[in-house]
């Protein structure tokens, strides 16, 4: 199977990053294209390992708006973002971390005094 395919897709699918500035947007390009030989592991053929690509565009697409629009995001909301992002990587990594109550709730308050970046790498290791 050609990754090359999957990355090229991924590099040029623009709102993947498009609420970044240039620096964090190249950081989650850059872990996403890392992430392509892992999600596609162990896939039977293209169309498997396709669907598990767009499940890490996905993911990306979502830690980019939840990192850019953490701040003007109510603590509710921020907790429905990251469960809905959990739910993501199980479809893109077929694991996840749950995160319930009281968890989720000390998360996106710690999420919200994070610069972006630190932010982009909270979430990729929050789940990992």
């Amino acid at each position: 199977m050609d990754l090359q395919i999957f990355v090229d897709r991924l590099l040029e699918t623009e709102n993947l990053t498009d609420a970044l500035d240039d620096a964090e947007a190249d950081w989650l390009l850059n872990w996403g294209v890392g992430q392509v030989a892992r999600v596609t592991q162990g896939c039977a053929d293209e169309d498997q390992a396709g669907e598990k690509v767009n499940a890490l565009m996905s993911f990306m697409r979502r830690a980019n708006r939840l990192a850019a629009r953490k701040a003007s995001r109510t603590p509710q909301a921020l907790q429905e973002e990251l469960a809905a992002l959990g739910e993501i990587y199980l479809q893109a990594f077929g694991a996840r971390r749950s995160l319930v109550g009281e968890e989720l709730e000390v998360i996106a308050g710690e999420l919200k005094a994070l610069p972006v970046m630190d932010t982009l790498a909270r979430l990729v290791k929050m789940f990992a």
